[in-house]
């Protein structure tokens, strides 16, 4: 909406543009200050990934709240105990270092893919030694989370999270715990 009612041919919107900013009206002093509860920050681009995440921390009612890329930082990653890193969110060296230090002070972070770029430093922080081979598009695929994966409990003990891309097969570091193991689609 521009602003300008006039500039709008289709006049329906108006009403509901007008009953969603009488909403905001009423409660806006009372969100004065307010401070997110949220423990999980999903990291933003609006990319297909994201969205997947979006809607599955949202239909097992997990809070979080979204940070875009551009605006990472320490301070505010900090803040959350955890951070999901969808695939095809590009990162910078310096924000690979920045996730790294966030994990080492304590952080999680469930990162899905592995990203182009990433140094060695960052996948050795994601306790992958060497990548094997990406699989092709996979489809009714599901990942198990197993009994020890910490975010089974926020994820309301749900221990299949739907797949549907491509993964990378991973040799993991010998230290590594597997807190998610790929269940193939049926042939």
């Amino acid at each position: 909406i521009t602003g300008f009612p006039d500039t709008i041919e289709d006049k329906r919107i108006l009403s509901a543009v007008r009953e969603v900013n009488q909403n905001i009206a009423r409660c806006e002093d009372a969100m004065d200050g307010a401070v997110s509860a949220a423990e999980t920050v999903l990291l933003w681009n609006g990319g297909a990934s994201a969205c997947g995440w979006f809607d599955a921390l949202t239909a097992t009612h997990v809070q979080f709240d979204l940070l875009d890329e551009m605006y990472l930082s320490f301070e505010k990653l900090a803040k959350y105990r955890v951070a999901v890193l969808p695939a095809g969110l590009l990162l910078t060296q310096t924000q690979q270092e920045m996730l790294c230090d966030y994990v080492r002070q304590g952080g999680r972070l469930l990162a899905e893919g592995l990203g182009h770029g990433w140094t060695a430093a960052f996948c050795g922080m994601l306790g992958v030694q060497a990548v094997r081979e990406e699989s092709g598009p996979l489809t009714a695929a599901y990942l198990r989370m197993e009994e020890n994966a910490p975010l089974r409990k926020d994820l309301e003990n749900n221990s299949l999270l739907p797949l549907r891309g491509r993964v990378a097969y991973v040799q993991k570091a010998e230290a590594a715990q597997t807190l998610l193991t790929l269940v193939p689609p049926f042939a």
